[in-house]
């Protein structure tokens, strides 16, 4: 398998790019120190095209002076050889002369999803976020963007970007990947020492728990406080924060309600660490039950009463709050006899079968340019192989 193609500059990018936009392009940014999470970003986007470009960059403006831009790992051989593995096409690896050259004087200031968990505690973050992911999404111009679903409130801060901005890029959201314990793979767990990631190793187990609690009808503010009591004890030296929310505005939620996120952050000794869960129980309360998506969101099925238990796939992704929810699942389609998200107004649910998986049928609702959804309307599968592509 040949090396990826590296290069360092948005004139170069460019250039490399050009001859691929024919089959399309997928984007991939990173800050590098890369683990089978990332590997997981460059398999979802290869499943749209065999032209990946990564970016690697350690972007300063998302830094706060006390934080780690200068300690973040960085280990760009290493890097390197994962992409060649993981069949990366190139690697874009710029300087920061090169995003923020002299003179240098636009910021985006973004609000909505942004405020509030992160925000709180990091009031630079979103800001440094959305202007350098702006900046390489007009760098590459890519067709498809690949971002992680754990950082969560990143991914509704780029998909609410995007959808501002009129960006003809569409954004995959990428289920967390985990460690055999749970924890969430994060190029940060390289800090911890053995014994903090023992610790480490038990927010996710916390966290599980707070859902068990309400499931079984505990309050959202009772659940909460008894989790957070739960990190303490368990070795955590302090938690950031600890919220049940609302998966498509962030918005606090004072009990459990379809469809919810559970996020963490926690802190030990020179470590944050983040997680979330998907909780959403009425997509399990039968055929009737709704289930909110996003643009060009992929739902899997297995068996005919919803989607997968989200422990083990997390099928959802955030859904822009212009964008409410109002797709019923109904059993048995014609033509695999399992669950669909149907079209409540028309006859025709612009259904797809991802080829040779017919037991994870997929469904796509495609939003026009101000965000609307057409229901009914013809719809183009992106991820089935050979599905034609399709801009924004």
């Amino acid at each position: 398998m040949s090396d990826p193609i590296l290069v360092t500059t948005v004139a170069e990018l460019r250039r490399v790019l050009k001859p691929w936009r024919k089959d399309g392009v997928a984007l991939v940014p990173t800050m590098g120190a890369l683990h089978d999470g990332h590997l997981s970003l460059v398999a979802a986007a290869k499943a749209r095209t065999p032209h990946v470009a990564v970016t690697i960059f350690v972007n300063p403006t998302q830094f706060a002076p006390h934080e780690d831009f200068h300690s973040y790992p960085r280990d760009m051989e290493a890097d390197r050889a994962k992409l060649t593995s993981a069949g990366a096409s190139l690697i874009f690896a710029p300087t920061p002369k090169e995003m923020y050259p002299d003179g240098f004087a636009t910021t985006l200031l973004v609000k909505g999803p942004a405020a509030g968990l992160e925000s709180d505690f990091r009031p630079h973050f979103f800001d440094g976020v959305a202007t350098i992911v702006a900046k390489l999404l007009i760098a590459a111009q890519p067709d498809w963007a690949a971002f992680g679903e754990k950082d969560y409130q990143q991914l509704l801060v780029v998909q609410r970007l995007v959808a501002d901005l009129a960006l003809p890029v569409e954004v995959i959201p990428v289920p967390i990947a985990r460690e055999a314990d749970g924890l969430a793979m994060s190029s940060r767990n390289a800090y911890l020492s053995p014994a903090e990631r023992k610790v480490a190793g038990k927010l996710n187990l916390v966290m599980k728990d707070v859902i068990q609690r309400l499931k079984q009808g505990a309050g959202a503010a009772e659940a909460q406080a008894s989790g957070a009591a739960a990190l303490k004890e368990a070795g955590f030296d302090s938690v950031d924060y600890l919220a049940l929310r609302d998966a498509a505005s962030l918005a606090p939620l004072a009990q459990s309600g379809p469809p919810a996120r559970l996020l963490a952050a926690a802190r030990i000794g020179k470590t944050r660490l983040i997680d979330n869960f998907l909780f959403n129980p009425s997509a399990f309360a039968g055929p009737r039950a709704s289930y909110g998506i996003s643009p060009f969101q992929v739902l899997r099925t297995e068996g005919g009463a919803g989607p997968a238990p989200a422990t083990t796939t997390d099928p959802a992704s955030p859904t822009p709050a212009a964008m409410p929810p109002a797709i019923p699942w109904r059993p048995s389609c014609p033509q695999c006899q399992r669950a669909h998200p149907w079209d409540q107004d028309s006859a025709n649910p612009g259904r797809r079968h991802a080829a040779g998986a017919p037991t994870a049928p997929i469904f796509y609702r495609k939003p026009d340019r101000t965000g609307a959804r057409h229901r009914g309307s013809a719809v183009e599968a992106r991820s089935a192989a050979g599905a034609p592509r399709s801009g924004l």
